[in-house]
């Protein structure tokens, strides 16, 4: 089962926060048709544990970085300098990941969810 499901999620996930809800964060692959907006954060999570995290910079240009995640059971743990928290998987599907944050962590530079300081 844990190998389903780090096989589930890995790819480019990009925010999809208009599906976001109460603590649930939903992600959709980055070839979703999204509404418009100004700038999505997102990540690209490689087989090998290595992650690539891209956030909004101050001129909505993206700010990406590298970095590592691990999945241990449902935690995935996301490490890197543009963006990183601990979150529960809630579900993973082709079209959709949804996590639910466990740590304060928040996406540099997005707006939306906790304002916590980065």
């Amino acid at each position: 089962m844990a190998k389903l499901l780090k096989d589930g999620i890995v790819g480019r996930w990009m925010h999809s926060r208009e599906e976001d809800d109460d603590d649930r964060i939903v992600f959709r692959p980055d070839d979703y048709a999204f509404p418009p907006a100004r700038g999505r954060s997102g990540f690209t999570l490689a087989k090998g544990g290595s992650v690539l995290t891209a956030s909004p910079g101050p001129d909505d240009r993206l700010t990406e970085a590298e970095g590592s995640w691990s999945l241990d059971g449902d935690r995935l743990t996301i490490q890197s300098l543009v963006w990183s928290g601990v979150f529960r998987v809630e579900s993973a599907q082709q079209d959709k990941l949804v996590l639910i944050r466990l740590s304060q962590e928040r996406i540099h530079g997005e707006k939306g969810l906790k304002e916590d300081p980065c």
